[in-house]
């Protein structure tokens, strides 16, 4: 017996009144069966971890697993790794999809209601059968967490098994009855961390009082050394231990197989359907995972620790957690080790226990007697179920002869009955009602009858843990059974929510609908898609899967972006565009258009978000073709130069267009000459333009503007020039394409960088072929198409026009300034009077042909007459004017007229020719008709007389000449009437 003191019995009466005052809180806020049952779904993710691992860890954490490990040493955590693989694939595989699935299923509360909504059960046989396994395998799992209370009260307070057993029974159906699920559920929190604290306390704490790690194993070994050998089969008997040989696979096999139970257990999977949010489930999921790992390696220790520390052996291992209690610690630390041996003990019982009521409750009085009972009175009926089934329970209590007997027992049979059928009713949408029925039967049939079977297997028979052959059984009658008998469900009412007639009209017609739709879940997990969209990604890989599991990353945070604010506001998100793969070639990219719609249920509860994807492809090439359209028309043909104008084409195409292209004209344009009309002849000779390419070391870019192109004569490049029409080679084979057979070296540049589509366009403008566009790509899913191929066409369009008039520019200009110069005077002499020099450069003449001249001609006496004139305008009709004026004033000045004289005869004459030339000639864009050019001209004329030493000059509108000095000074416009010349 331990020693009871005051601090014991006061922690004991606190931590009773805390369980209470829980179950009175909770009280309040219990309105609704569904609140009894499941807590009105609100748990966080911190109680739903420490609910679902306090729930799961009863009183044999404290009691049973710590004297296992006692009595075999490590070979006993074999449990444990079981224990710790099966929490944490629960977690990931079980949680998210039955909380998702459960909802969708009417709302179910609990696991037989579920069973019944997911294959269409209208017999309630598959509801009655697992909820008659629940009860029966839950009231003795009960019985075995009031044995542990009876012996936890035998051992600290001496008191009779069986007062200990009601007492314990007792406080649990007070605060289960007032706060049902609520109650349950906190209480485990402040549970499981006590738990949690109790176990590494005291743990550490042995360990400590030993001297460290090394001198526990030094113990260990000197007590027997198989104690730490995890494939040592140890016995305890009388005192002693003694090693056998090695623990074999049936034995490993039987103590990992404990983490299978996991799949079943209905009090676990309550905490995975109560849970807030599928969101929560990740961080739950390494929180209870986490839990688990410690305490299990926390009682572990504890057997361990009672092996070396412990000086007599004890008679009953299963109390050497409360031995170590009382030996290591003082009576108030002690008192709260043995506190969380009770919450061990209630953590599970109440949570058994509520499942139990709900069990009565709902799958019996409510569906088999009062279908039309008020939330009020199922509420009372549950309260009334847990008194119920606590009295059978403490029944079997006073009766039981092993608490790990009872556990492992009761553990195996909701394991076998239900994890098989829960696992594959999850993941096998064509499991059929008589599949799961037949899962429930085999399995728990099994377990019950194993003690039977066993014996009769001759030599297959084993000491293997029933819930192995369970587990099998039930999952080859499951499978069986649900291939070849009964239909599979209709509805698929996970898929869809809201059930009912909504889900039998609209799912058939919604899913071969024209476009792609898919419905996902408050925590936008996937639960159903039509055809359209399971081409491109299969249901199966989809459901219960979040929305960034599936999706491409690039899309993934808008998409979620957008369902978020249809959940958060009710209001739809339309026409939200995106790109992605294509469904039948994931290398093409296409364009979608996603409008996203809130889903509600029958009573107007939002219970998710659908969304409906377009493809919007060809709305999304037209405007991206009429997008380059616009930006070539506001970049091509700038400029009157035929080698930028043609860059300007190739660098508006690449990338947009092609990932290459080259623009290669007629020697004679590049030359600024006029092409023959129609097709060129038959050996043309082209330069390279423009190139613009994604890479640089492709070698049609590597050629340099002005390069002559060589073209083999039956090349697509010279038949393009040759026939004046486009050529195309969408997929190029390089076997028998062209472009690879007739141009042996562009053939080898083909293969060798992989282009795979290719075009070529012909340069017309105005009826004459000015050379070749072309356009290659290189990747396999971008070939060109028809509209490429007349996107191509007009942007060489608008590209030949500019590079004609950049031409014929070219060509005006060389020629005015050709006629410009032999009009102008080659050399300038002044004879023995003057030195003379000139320098002409026209201002603001994009044609660089000005209407300014100038002349020095020598006249009579030595004398010689300076001139210098302008008209107005420039270009062709300005030198052409120029020239006729500087005639006629070499002529004037040949009669040896004053210079004022000479001005008015010239004056005369410009009358006389603006008269003649008005209306005869075409206006030019740079500088109107000759008549314009005569209008306002100016002229300038100076005679100097070297004899006098004088300079005579007249001007008429012309600007006075700037004179000079030798010192560098110059004389003012005032000053040089007169002047003498130096």
């Amino acid at each position: 017996m331990f020693d009871v003191s005051a601090p014991i019995v006061a922690l004991f009466l606190v931590y009773a009144a805390a369980m209470i005052g829980t179950g009175v809180w909770a009280y309040a806020r219990t309105h609704t069966f569904t609140d009894f049952a499941l807590g009105g779904r609100r748990l966080s993710r911190l109680v739903a971890a420490l609910s679902a691992g306090a729930s799961d860890m009863s009183g044999w954490l404290f009691l049973s697993l710590p004297g296992a490990v006692y009595a075999a040493g490590v070979g006993a955590g074999w449990i444990a790794v079981g224990l710790v693989a099966g929490t944490y694939l629960n977690w990931l595989f079980v949680a998210p999809r039955l909380r998702t699935y459960t909802e969708r299923a009417e709302n179910a509360v609990s696991l037989s209601a579920y069973l019944e909504e997911r294959f269409e059960d209208r017999t309630r046989v598959l509801r009655t059968a697992s909820a008659a396994v629940t009860l029966v395998f839950f009231t003795v799992y009960v019985a075995s967490g009031l044995v542990a209370g009876g012996l936890l009260a035998n051992n600290v307070f001496d008191l009779p098994f069986g007062l200990g057993v009601s007492l314990t029974a007792l406080l649990i159906v007070i605060y289960s009855c007032l706060g049902g699920f609520l109650a349950v559920s906190h209480t485990h929190v402040l549970q499981g961390t006590l738990m949690l604290l109790a176990l590494v306390v005291l743990s550490l704490t042995g360990v400590v009082a030993l001297g460290g790690f090394g001198e526990l194993g030094d113990a260990l070994t000197r007590r027997t050394p198989g104690l730490l050998d995890l494939g040592t089969d140890v016995h305890y008997a009388d005192g002693r231990w003694t090693a056998g040989g090695p623990l074999g696979a049936v034995a490993v096999v039987s103590l990992l197989a404990w983490g299978l139970g996991y799949f079943g257990q209905p009090h676990i999977l309550a905490r995975f359907m109560g849970i807030r949010s599928v969101r929560a489930i990740p961080a739950a999921r390494r929180i209870g995972t986490l839990w688990v790992i410690v305490v299990l390696s926390a009682a572990t220790l504890i057997g361990l620790v009672g092996i070396a520390r412990l000086g007599t052996p004890l008679a009953e291992p299963n109390t050497v957690y409360i031995v170590l209690s009382q030996t290591l610690l003082n009576p108030w630390i002690a008192g709260l080790m043995l506190i969380a041996v009770l919450a061990a003990i209630m953590s599970t019982a109440d949570s058994q226990l509520l499942v139990s009521s709900v069990a009565l409750t709902e799958d019996f009085y409510h569906a088999l007697f009062n279908r039309r009972a008020p939330d009020r009175l199922l509420v009372w009926v549950g309260r009334g179920a847990v008194v119920v089934v606590i009295l059978i329970a403490c029944v079997i209590a006073l009766r039981a002869d092993g608490l790990l007997s009872i556990v492992a027992y009761a553990w195996a049979g909701f394991g076998a009955a239900f994890g098989p059928v829960v696992l594959l009713s999850l993941y096998w949408p064509r499991m059929s009602w008589a599949g799961a029925m037949a899962g429930i039967v085999a399995g728990a049939a099994t377990v019950l009858l194993w003690d039977r079977i066993n014996p009769l297997l001759g030599p297959l028979r084993s000491d293997v843990y029933e819930m192995v052959p369970g587990v099998l059984a039930a999952t080859l009658a499951a499978l069986v059974f649900g291939r070849f008998v009964g239909r599979p469900p209709k509805r698929a009412f996970w898929r869809m929510p809201g059930g009912g007639v909504n889900q039998l009209m609209m799912a058939p017609f919604l899913t071969h609908a024209p476009v792609g739709i898919a419905v996902l879940d408050t925590d936008l997990r996937y639960v159903w898609v039509n055809q359209p969209l399971d081409r491109m990604v299969p249901l199966a890989r989809r459901l219960g899967k979040e929305a960034r599991e599936v999706l491409p990353e690039a899309n993934v945070e808008e998409f979620e972006d957008c369902m978020r604010t249809v959940l958060e506001t009710g209001r739809p998100v339309t026409d939200h565009e995106f790109r992605g793969p294509g469904p039948t070639d994931p290398l093409q990219e296409r364009a979608y258009s996603a409008s996203f719609f809130a889903m509600r249920d029958r009573q107007d509860r939002q219970v998710g978000v659908w969304y409906m994807i377009i493809d919007v492809t060809e709305r999304w090439r037209a405007q991206e073709r009429l997008a380059l359209l616009n930006d070539a028309g506001a970049r091509i043909g700038g400029t009157l130069d035929v080698t930028r104008t043609a860059q300007e084409l190739a660098d508006v195409a690449v990338p947009s267009l092609a990932d290459l292209v080259a623009v290669d004209l007629l020697d004679a344009v590049m030359r600024g000459e006029e092409p023959a009309p129609g097709p060129v002849g038959l050996t043309p000779v082209i330069r390279r333009a423009a190139r613009r390419s994604v890479r640089e070391d492709w070698p049609e870019v590597t050629l340099a503007v002005g390069e002559t192109v060589r073209r083999a004569p039956s090349a697509p490049v010279t038949r393009c020039l040759l026939e004046s029409r486009t050529l195309v080679e969408p997929v190029l084979d390089p076997a028998t394409s062209a472009w690879v057979t007739e141009d042996r070296s562009l053939g080898d540049s083909v293969l060798a960088f992989g282009l795979r589509s290719l075009m070529v366009v012909p340069v017309r403008a105005r009826g004459v072929t000015l050379g070749v566009a072309t356009f290659a790509r290189s990747r396999a899913a971008w070939a060109f198409e028809e509209d490429d191929v007349r996107l191509a066409e007009e942007l060489v369009a608008r590209a030949a026009v500019s590079i004609d008039n950049a031409r014929r520019y070219h060509r005006e200009r060389t020629a005015a300034r050709s006629m410009q110069s032999s009009l102008l005077p080659n050399r300038l002499t002044g004879g023995s009077a003057l030195d003379v020099t000139s320098w002409y450069l026209p201002a603001d003449a994009p044609s660089g042909v000005g209407g300014d001249w100038f002349d020095a001609i020598p006249l009579s006496g030595a004398r010689v007459a300076l001139v210098i004139g302008d008209v107005v305008g420039h270009g062709m009709n300005a030198a052409i004017a120029m020239g006729r004026l500087r005639t006629a004033v070499r002529t004037l000045a040949n009669l040896d007229l004053a210079p004022d004289e000479v001005l008015a005869h010239l004056d005369d004459l410009v009358i006389g020719l603006i008269g003649e030339d008005d209306g005869d000639e075409q206006e030019q864009a740079d500088g109107g008709t000759v008549g314009d050019a005569f209008l306002g001209a100016t002229c300038l004329y100076a005679v100097y007389d070297p004899v006098s030493r004088c300079c005579t000059l007249a001007r008429a509108g012309h600007l006075p000449p700037l004179v000079v000095r030798p010192d560098g000074r110059t004389m003012g416009r005032r000053r040089l009437v007169g002047a003498n010349a130096r």
